[in-house]
């Protein structure tokens, strides 16, 4: 009878063990799981913000090549300085 006392109480212990293992497993997994879709969002938030850095990146340079053309600065030129190609003839509008 002495033996299956012991028995019992040492298959307890061990059941006991195990559950605390696992609970722990189990939280520890819980918690890297967190972190990792943590992480994973701020991941796909810096691809969003460099793709649209780089849109704007790509904007800003056709703006800039766009300033550099003879079309802008001869449309500058018309309506900033009143400036008019040789024999052209300007008609104002007088109702504006």
């Amino acid at each position: 009878m002495a033996g299956r006392k012991t028995k019992k109480r040492f298959n307890g212990f061990v059941c006991l063990g195990i559950l605390i293992m696992l609970t722990i497993f189990g939280f520890t997994m819980y918690v890297e799981a967190e972190e990792y879709f943590a992480v994973k969002h701020q991941l796909e938030n810096a691809v969003k913000e460099r793709e649209a850095a780089t849109a704007k990146n790509l904007e800003l340079v056709n703006d800039m090549i766009y300033h550099d053309s003879d079309a802008y600065i001869e449309k500058i030129a018309r309506e900033q300085l009143g400036l008019v190609k040789p024999n052209e003839i300007v008609y104002i509008d007088e109702n504006k």
